[in-house]
């Protein structure tokens, strides 16, 4: 668990990792070696990476699917995830599914992606995603 302080700064870094340490401290109003020592503790601890939150359909993926998966080897199908470059993020959820956001440039890829999947017998359940509401903007 982490303090008040701690998930103030938190989150004004998820706001914007770039900012300046000063910058978050004057917004805070707290001396800025509070600050300091405070990112250094949560870069060690909390903090898993810092990262850029791209805007994929003006990267050229325009299409955007949850697809749910379920196989009787599930770990083949992780492996056979990992190594697929149109995989943004896998879960593991508690009926033993695998949840996968996947990005596309078209439905062709789209198609064929899941076409691979259905020749390796994997169940798979697909969302397309239409617009996306909330990204990273969890209150800590």
């Amino acid at each position: 668990m982490i303090s008040e302080k701690e998930k103030k700064i938190l989150t004004e870094l998820r706001k914007n990792s770039r900012q300046s340490l000063s910058g978050i401290a004057t917004k805070l109003k707290v001396p800025v070696t509070t600050i300091f020592e405070t990112h250094h503790k949560l870069k060690k601890d909390v903090i898993k990476k810092h990262t850029s939150i791209a805007d994929f359909s003006k990267a050229g993926f325009p299409i955007r699917v949850l697809i749910a998966m379920k196989k009787e080897n599930p770990e083949a199908l992780l492996r056979f995830l990992l190594q697929r470059d149109e995989i943004n993020n896998i879960y593991r959820t508690n009926e033993d599914k695998i949840l996968a956001e996947a990005f596309f440039p078209s439905m062709k890829e789209k198609h064929e992606f899941l076409e691979t999947l259905q020749s390796i017998k994997t169940a798979t359940k697909t969302y397309d995603i239409v617009e996306e509401l909330k990204k990273e903007d969890m209150k800590i």
